[in-house]
């Protein structure tokens, strides 16, 4: 159910909008709430945080609909603002899309452009808060999103398996068993959060989300528009970025490692998983596309970027691949082709 909360000083307004609507109010598809200034406004999305979208005017008493839209995007970023306004009012259009408005209708209200507009809103909020639950729960990912994003976010709440197609990676540091044999455990500490950290950054750059944290490993998912050259695009960046550390020591005459990365990309199921007795889930993403690119990374040599051959087609255009060879994968009849990223073109 999409909520919506519409702000106009007009009491007219209400009656329009609960008559337009009236179908999707019945399905229950919809649920609207109402308020006459931006300062009422507020004080409902305070009882209401996870409103979707506010549509507002912006000529009003005590709180104009600008003032309102620069309050929402400050304490409620998850929420989208469309803002209505008489017919030629362009300076306090580009005012309003400035300030982050996500769109804007004129006066007479055309509804069957607000449906469609509504449609699309409410989209994209579903989609920012999906990309917020498959990352809620990890604290190091924590420090590089808005915390108020996660305030209208419910942990305990039952999630709904589903297939999505997404790109998972793995990201090893290499050699990690052999190193924690002999480096102090605070040094492997140190090593461990800042490659992390690294891992984190580059995945929210690109649009990811860390998945969870496997000892040594990080898993990542990638999902929407050029979902896998956008995950090539965090790897080669990481691998970038740890290079100048390979050049030092860590601890005596034990350089910083590499690490080595596996991407694929499918159908996979997202959903709850855990156990009931112990009260612990972890929302994450299984299936065989998230087994293959697990087994492709531990192909992959320090530095380098595998992921199966079939995805050759796709990312020839924008990176430098080399093939290289068929290798007997576990649980797999047939050998896997894999290629290496090797460079941007």
């Amino acid at each position: 159910m999409g909520k919506i909360l519409v702000v106009d000083d007009e009491e007219s307004i209400q009656r329009l909008f609960l008559q337009r609507f009236r179908q999707e109010v019945k399905e229950g598809s919809l649920e609207f709430f109402f308020a006459l200034d931006g300062e009422e406004a507020l004080a409902q999305l305070s009882e209401k945080p996870d409103v979707d979208c506010v549509i507002s005017d912006i000529n009003m008493p005590k709180m104009d609909g600008i003032t309102l839209l620069e309050k929402i995007k400050e304490l409620y970023p998850l929420t989208r603002t469309i803002m209505i306004s008489a017919y030629g009012d362009l300076p306090n259009i580009r005012s309003a899309m400035n300030r982050g408005a996500f769109d804007f209708l004129t006066k007479p209200i055309d509804f069957s452009d607000l449906k469609l507009t509504l449609k699309k809103t409410l989209a994209e909020v579903q989609k920012l808060r999906h990309s917020i639950r498959l990352s809620a729960e990890n604290q190091v990912l924590r420090r590089y999103v808005n915390p108020a994003l996660y305030q209208t976010f419910d942990p305990e709440a039952e999630r709904n398996a589903q297939k999505v197609e997404a790109t998972v990676g793995f990201i090893d540091i290499c050699g990690f068993t052999r190193l924690s044999e002999f480096i102090e455990p605070e040094v492997m500490r140190s090593l461990v959060n800042l490659y992390f950290d690294i891992i984190a950054q580059e995945t929210l750059k690109y649009g990811g989300a860390i998945d969870k944290y496997i000892g040594d490993a990080a898993m990542v998912i990638f999902e929407g528009t050029d979902q896998l050259a956008r995950a090539v695009m965090m790897a080669l960046n990481v691998c970038e970025r740890l290079i100048p550390y390979q050049s030092q020591e860590m601890s005596p005459s034990q350089p910083y490692p590499a690490v080595s990365v596996g991407l694929n990309k499918g159908i996979m199921i997202s959903g709850d998983f855990g156990s009931q007795t112990i009260k612990r889930f972890d929302f994450t993403v299984i299936g065989d596309p998230v087994n293959v690119a697990a087994r492709v990374e531990t192909l992959a040599g320090p530095g380098e970027i595998f992921l199966p051959a079939a995805w050759s087609k796709e990312l020839s255009s924008k990176f430098r691949l080399e093939h290289q060879g068929a290798f007997k994968v576990y649980n797999k009849k047939v050998p896997l082709e894999v290629i290496k990223v090797i460079s941007v073109l």
